[in-house]
């Protein structure tokens, strides 16, 4: 009897199976069709409109809660006599409520466009420029907050693409979007910062050197001249003070940074010298915050990186007038590539 119930069993799983191809019915993928969300981080202009549906794209705007800490960043008579804001109790009031929502909303789009692909695709379209613009700054929040302490540097020729907050290597996932897409002729890069402070995790200074390298090939590879900048003094990072030795970290990358741009045949400009103390912290007089250069700060780069962009535009002029471009070498230059950074 045995024999016989086994082969009744195979027959009826056999015809449950046909059943369930020839309806289409799959309970483990109801919508089978339906695209996955892409997974990335926050800051940007897009949230999720269901875990299924596609991304939506909102305009980007800063909260009043960040306005005025970022005032307070960047106005040089505030000096350091100033507490980050505190979050804003919930329902409180109807402005509080608001605030709530824009949070909420910061902490969605962290989870939804890790590398924040859609901070600046609204802005990148509505680019007028044929040819592109001449000059495109890559960065963290120090390029990020640039523009907004001094607008007037930047306008159709120079383009500010900083994200606050972001590692090399998110600035590497977004670098073909938001800087080779857009034509330009020159790349400031100006990073390291937050990977020092750990934002990404614990990494090494190798991580770090190889994801400055991949955006130096890119843009070498497209014919974009290399600006690049030092990573600006810091002591230590308010929003993470277990960071050990951060000045010293920021040291030894900018000695890198220096070598592997004589080696690679890019423009370098040293901002951590003039805006340096005799600790390798930031000066007083041109920080709030001990990390992002208040206005005053800024002036100081400037000039600064007005004539290293002169360098590299002459460059590339004499480049074309030639009909050569350069070729990145096939190896960075050799330092402490293992190091770990400590948190």
């Amino acid at each position: 009897m045995k024999p016989k119930l086994a082969i009744v069993i195979a027959f009826l799983v056999a015809v449950g199976v046909i059943l369930y191809v020839a309806l289409g019915k799959k309970p483990s993928d109801p919508t089978p069709d339906r695209p996955r969300p892409i997974a990335g981080s926050g800051g940007g202009p897009t949230a999720p409109a269901d875990p299924g549906g596609p991304i939506v794209e909102l305009p980007f705007e800063y909260s009043t809660e960040k306005k005025d800490w970022l005032e307070h960043i960047l106005d040089p008579s505030e000096g350091r006599d100033f507490d980050p804001p505190e979050p804003s109790p919930s329902a409180a009031s109807p402005k509080h409520a608001a605030e709530d929502s824009k949070h909420a909303a910061e902490e969605e789009r962290f989870h939804n466009d890790w590398a924040q692909l859609c901070r600046y695709k609204a802005e990148n379209a509505a680019l007028h420029r044929p040819a592109g613009p001449r000059v495109v700054f890559m960065g963290d929040s120090i390029t990020e907050f640039w523009k907004l302490a001094h607008p007037d540097f930047f306008g159709e020729s120079y383009i500010d693409r900083g994200i606050s907050g972001q590692t090399t290597a998110q600035m590497l996932v977004r670098f073909r979007q938001d800087v080779i897409a857009l034509k330009p002729a020159v790349v400031h890069i100006l990073g390291g910062t937050n990977d020092i402070a750990g934002n990404g995790g614990p990494t090494t200074a190798e991580v770090i050197k190889n994801n400055i390298a991949s955006m130096v090939d890119l843009a070498t590879a497209n014919e974009i001249r290399v600006v690049l900048g030092s990573v600006p003094p810091a002591g230590m990072f308010p929003w993470r003070p277990s960071v050990q030795d951060a000045g010293q970290h920021i040291v030894e990358m900018n000695e890198w940074l220096r070598r592997f741009a004589r080696e690679r045949n890019l423009i370098y400009v040293d901002y951590h010298e003039p805006l340096a103390d005799e600790r390798d912290a930031m000066k007083q007089t041109f920080s709030n915050d001990g990390v992002h250069p208040n206005r005053d700060g800024y002036s100081v780069m400037e000039p600064l990186a007005r004539h290293a962009i002169d360098q590299a535009l002459a460059s590339a002029a004499a480049q074309g007038a030639k009909g050569t471009t350069s070729k990145p070498s096939s190896k960075p230059p050799k330092g402490k590539d293992k190091e770990t950074i400590t948190h």
